[in-house]
């Protein structure tokens, strides 16, 4: 047994709590020593001299705080709020069997939203050859509709012609887009613009309405620098190896669209048609000519009536002269007239 020698400086008070101490430790030991041989393991009983006594805080101490996880990142749109375009690609290179599962993707990512009334809308277009584009789906708060548009949707087969993808699908949200909402145009193809028009130029003219646009390519034959050229940032841009891979990215797409920004509400101001000036010489018509027809009865001819006093010519007076040969005598014969 281990004696203990207890050196008291502070009197009886100080002496009766050294004591109180000492039985105290006395007590923990032989506890410890009786609960020792019941661990499973020696070192999981603690000794009193394991344990450090942390020190009083004092007044002017304050627990350093814990760390806490950096917050997730916030939404800068209501999910629930948003108007979209799916243009879709439906040039010859897509087979039935592909178009197929192209038809299953879009089902699959409207249904992950909420659609509806002050909710999420959304609208479906189909883009070929130039000219052969299409709105398959206006956008619609109505699920069952889009579904509907969706499954109905018959292959154009054609060229790519994107910019014309793009054209409608701006046209359609710059048009019937909500104010204070999230538009964006998710663009997907298998190829490359192979038609007329600048697809850079008209991802362009959508952004500065305030669209965003993401773009999805879909094989080796993708034009993977047109597609990060028209997506508003590089992070915007999805790539898969087949079609059969593309419910893989409905989970990325919904992320990204749901924190898509929203453009404030703006006054568009249409561009004004395009003015073609054409070069070419006119000639003056000639002044109108008025001819006034009128019925002319033609005068008569004048008729001249020749009044002439004929005096008969006087019979001729013959004066017949002769000479009798008289003897010494002359006769003369007048005739009567």
């Amino acid at each position: 047994m281990k004696r203990f020698k207890i050196i008291s400086t502070g009197g009886f008070r100080q002496s009766w709590k050294n004591l109180v101490t000492l039985f105290a430790l006395f007590g923990l030991g032989l506890l410890l020593n009786g609960l020792q041989p019941l661990a499973l393991q020696p070192q999981r009983a603690l000794a009193a001299g394991d344990v450090t006594e942390t020190p009083p805080l004092s007044p002017s101490q304050t627990p350093s705080p814990s760390s806490t996880p950096s917050p997730l990142p916030t939404q800068t749109a209501p999910c629930s709020s948003f108007d979209v375009v799916l243009a879709l690609d439906s040039s010859n290179s897509i087979g039935l069997s592909d178009f197929q599962i192209l038809k299953t993707f879009a089902k699959q990512f409207v249904t992950a939203f909420k659609v509806g009334p002050g909710a999420s809308r959304f609208g479906i277009v189909q883009f070929s050859t130039e000219g052969k584009g299409r709105i398959e789906s206006v956008l619609s708060e109505n699920a069952s509709a889009i579904n509907t548009a969706i499954d109905k949707m018959v292959p154009i087969n054609g060229f790519t012609d994107i910019q014309e993808g793009l054209a409608i699908s701006r046209i359609e949200l710059v048009t019937k887009g909500r104010p204070n909402v999230a538009r964006q145009i998710i663009l997907l193809t298998d190829g490359v613009h192979n038609e007329a028009g600048d697809p850079i130029a008209e991802a362009q003219l959508a952004k500065a309405e305030g669209i965003t646009i993401q773009t999805i390519g879909i094989g080796e034959a993708a034009d993977s620098k047109l597609l990060k050229a028209i997506a508003s940032t590089p992070a915007d841009t999805f790539r898969v190896a087949d079609f059969k891979q593309l419910p893989t990215l409905v989970k990325g797409l919904v992320f990204k669209t749901c924190n898509a920004p929203v453009a404030l509400t703006r006054t568009v101001t249409p561009k004004p048609k395009a003015t073609v000036a054409l070069t070419s010489t006119i000639t003056p018509k000639p002044k109108a000519t008025v001819v006034l027809t009128r019925t002319v009865t033609p005068k008569p001819k004048a008729t001249v009536v020749l009044t002439s006093t004929i005096t008969p010519k006087p019979k001729a007076t013959v004066a017949l002269t002769r000479t009798v040969a008289t003897p010494k005598r002359s006769l003369a014969i007048t005739p009567t007239p």
